[in-house]
């Protein structure tokens, strides 16, 4: 209980200071390194650019970037990753109105995975698209409306033209 408390004011402090413009420029810094192609004019594949395709996507050695790239998108991956650790600690202490004034959208939070990776049916992609939805149906319609447009859906993660995923389950009559 004692260190779950730690945890929680720890989060909560963290939180406090975001500036979530920063974590949104760090995750474009990495966007804007990736690759999307289509096949069939509708499947889209994000990701960074390959050596090889018969090697992982998210092999850290199969990147084409140079060493000082590659460098940065691991950092800037792990600043990413310590924003979801702590908006999880707290949705899960009940906290979740301090993330409502903060909340990024998934592809903000994990810029390297297109709406076809198996990283949103398990682990922490799940885990966070979880916590995405929940906070989304607290919103107001008004405040659904604006948060829409501040983070507009990206191409890679639009399914085949009909908006994110999980908006669809964003009650209507909010």
């Amino acid at each position: 209980m004692v260190f779950r408390n730690y945890s929680k004011r720890k989060a909560i402090r963290y939180f406090k200071k975001l500036d979530v413009q920063k974590l949104v420029s760090l995750s474009d810094s990495v966007q804007r390194f990736c690759v999307n192609e289509t096949e069939n004019g509708r499947n889209y594949y994000h990701h960074l650019p390959l050596k090889s395709t018969k090697c992982l996507a998210l092999d850290i050695d199969n990147w084409d970037l140079s060493s000082s790239d590659i460098e940065n998108v691991k950092n800037s991956c792990r600043t990413l990753f310590q924003y979801f650790n702590n908006a999880l600690i707290l949705f899960k202490n009940e906290s979740s109105d301090i993330i409502k004034e903060k909340l990024l959208p998934p592809w903000v939070v994990f810029p390297l995975y297109d709406r076809h990776s198996m990283y949103w049916h398990m682990g922490d992609g799940e885990a966070y698209e979880g916590l995405f939805a929940d906070i989304l149906c607290s919103l107001s319609k008004e405040e659904f409306a604006a948060y829409q447009i501040r983070y507009p859906i990206p191409a890679y993660m639009d399914e085949a033209g009909e908006g994110y995923k999980l908006y669809r389950y964003i009650p209507q009559d909010v």
